[in-house]
C-alpha cells in the first residue's frame, strides 16, 4: 500500500487543505484494485508508413508500453510504488510518497505549463492561476506527474501524452472519476 507524505511547509491554510485533499486521491487512487492493472495494460498505436505516392502503404500497429523510456510497464510500476525518487539519497523504498509543493506566481502568462519539477529537485512548483483553477482531481493527476518525473520517467514534449508522466496522470485522474465522483 503506498503512503503520501506531504510537506506543507510554507504554504498558507486554503493551499495547504486542498493539497491534502489532492494527496488524499493520490493514495485511493494508487492504492486501487485497478490503477495497476490500467498501467500494466496500457497501450497505444502507432501508424507507420512505406512507399512514396501512390505505392505508399500505411497501417497502425498497438504498442504496450509508454514513449520515453525503455523501462517495461512492470518495472514503470515497481518504481513508481516503491517510493523511492532520483532526488531522495539512499536505497530505501518504502512504498511512501514524499511530495512537496511550492505556489509560485506565472511569470509568462500565455504558457501552458501547469507547474514543474526540476531534475534532482525534490519540490514541485505549481503556478498560481492554475492552482486556483483546478480541481482537487486535476491537482491530484498533477502532482502525480509531477512525482513519476521524479521517479525517472520524463517526456519528450507536452504533446507525447503516451509517455508515462502523462499517461499515468491521466490514468489516475480517469480513476478517480470512478472511484471519488
Amino acid at each position: 500500500m503506498v503512503k503520501v507524505i506531504l510537506d506543507l511547509k510554507g504554504l498558507n491554510a486554503d493551499d495547504a487543505l486542498k493539497l491534502q485533499d489532492a494527496c488524499v486521491l493520490i493514495e485511493k487512487g494508487v492504492n486501487s484494485n485497478i490503477f495497476s492493472e490500467k498501467v500494466k495494460n496500457f497501450s497505444y498505436t502507432i501508424t507507420k508508413c512505406t512507399g512514396y505516392f501512390r505505392w505508399k502503404k500505411c497501417y497502425t500497429e498497438k504498442v504496450n508500453g509508454f514513449t520515453s523510456t525503455n523501462d517495461s510497464v512492470d518495472l514503470i510500476l515497481s518504481n513508481i510504488l516503491s517510493g523511492k525518487t532520483q532526488d531522495e539519497l539512499g536505497p530505501v523504498s518504502d512504498g511512501v510518497m514524499n511530495i512537496r509543493v511550492g505556489v509560485i506566481p506565472k511569470t509568462n502568462r500565455f504558457s501552458k505549463v501547469i507547474g514543474y519539477t526540476s531534475p534532482g529537485e525534490s519540490k514541485t512548483y505549481v503556478y498560481r492561476p492554475n492552482f486556483n483553477a483546478m480541481t482537487n482531481k486535476d491537482l491530484a493527476g498533477h502532482l502525480f506527474h509531477e512525482y513519476i518525473h521524479r521517479v525517472g520517467y520524463d517526456h519528450s514534449s507536452a504533446s507525447d501524452l503516451n509517455s508515462a508522466p502523462y499517461a499515468i496522470g491521466y490514468i489516475l485522474e480517469n480513476i478517480l472519476e470512478v472511484i471519488a465522483p
